[in-house]
């Protein structure tokens, strides 16, 4: 297959060529290729197969390239080249997760359209697509028909991106990101600050940058910031910093009911009761809220949802939002602040005002 890249002069653009050059190989690529200025050092483009191995894996199940010696064996040293493993880009058409999963993030470019990464992104994704098409022969390739519609993401509560955030930010935050640099940005807020990016998170249908502040001693506390929150920002190009080896996202989300985390020595435990209605029951247990959740049938047929977390400002949004469809349990603290938000909501639809 041939593709064609045209370069836009972001950073981000290092690792979409990357993956056009392997595509577009007919033949293993030397690994001294990219040991120059462009690409890095050698600890630098091993981060780079590792990273795109990791997303491969996770749709395709299997790693896009691996490096090998001139004998076709792995190697991380001596004479190596880079070998395209799966370079028939055709995906499972029987597995609809992957292909949906696919879709999402196709939905996920375009949420960020308006930066340089959300244009190639999109573009990449929407290629490949493309190009699953040519791959496959006539019979198959009617399963493709309407790919988009058949496999839809449905996005609650956007945020626009392409017009809330300049195009300039996205590019220093992703760019800082991949070669691991400092950065300094100001909020709206006017607070400046010099962070060093871990991860980009999508939560919600926003995006959410985890940082550590360049003085700060402890590393095992992340902060978080909406991207939307900075009006301006700077790579320190001068300025790098090494991706600390300890940090896990998934750790670090462990104990919270989202994005709001608190102290996890001092865990909550959040029992919920469900009423008797079967739509809800399903709708609660067939997701995964926390990792541990527990239920329990009542002999009354209500459920109850028994959790931990180390904060309840999520949890209570939650609630909330089944109306009549759950009660609080414990802890008592809890169950009175949502009973107090209950009857201020109350007193909003019992003042004379409805026509």
């Amino acid at each position: 297959m041939t593709k064609q890249y045209k370069k836009e002069g972001t950073k981000v653009d290092r690792l979409l060529e990357f993956f056009f050059l392997l595509l577009n190989s007919s033949a293993n690529i030397p690994y001294s290729h990219f040991l120059d200025e462009k690409w890095g050092v050698d600890r630098t483009v091993k981060r780079l197969v590792d990273d795109i191995n990791n997303s491969w894996f996770r749709y395709r199940g299997q790693p896009l390239c691996e490096i090998v010696d001139s004998s076709g064996n792995k190697t991380e040293r001596g004479e190596r080249f880079i070998r395209l493993v799966d370079r028939n880009i055709n995906f499972d058409i029987g597995n609809a997760r992957r292909l949906s999963s696919l879709r999402a993030l196709v939905e996920f470019g375009r949420l960020v359209k308006g930066s340089a990464l959300g244009i190639e992104y999109g573009s990449l994704l929407d290629a490949l697509l493309g190009e699953v098409g040519k791959d496959l022969k006539k019979k198959e390739q009617r399963l493709l028909h309407a790919f988009e519609r058949k496999f839809f993401y449905v996005g609650k509560g956007m945020k626009d991106y392409a017009s809330g955030v300049p195009r300039d930010i996205f590019d220093d935050v992703y760019s800082a990101l991949l070669v691991e640099q400092y950065i300094e940005v100001t909020t709206h807020n006017d607070e400046t600050h010099i962070l060093k990016p871990l991860s980009i998170v999508m939560f919600n249908n926003g995006l959410y940058l985890v940082c550590l502040f360049k003085d700060q001693e402890d590393d095992s506390k992340p902060y978080i910031y909406k991207i939307e929150s900075f009006k301006s920002s700077k790579i320190l190009r001068n300025e790098k910093f090494t991706y600390p080896v300890n940090f896990d996202p998934q750790k670090l989300f462990e104990g919270g009911f989202g994005l709001i985390l608190g102290d996890k020595s001092k865990m909550t435990e959040v029992v919920l009761e469900f009423s008797k209605n079967k739509k809800v029951q399903t709708y609660v247990r067939e997701r995964r809220w926390t990792p541990v959740d527990q239920y329990e049938p009542q002999k009354n047929g209500k459920l109850r949802m028994t959790f931990r977390v180390t904060d309840l400002t999520e949890v209570k949004s939650f609630v909330l939002s089944f109306g009549s469809d759950v009660e609080v349990i414990r802890p008592a603290s809890f169950r009175e602040d949502v009973l107090g938000t209950v009857a201020k909501m109350g007193q909003l639809y019992d003042d004379g005002k409805a026509a």
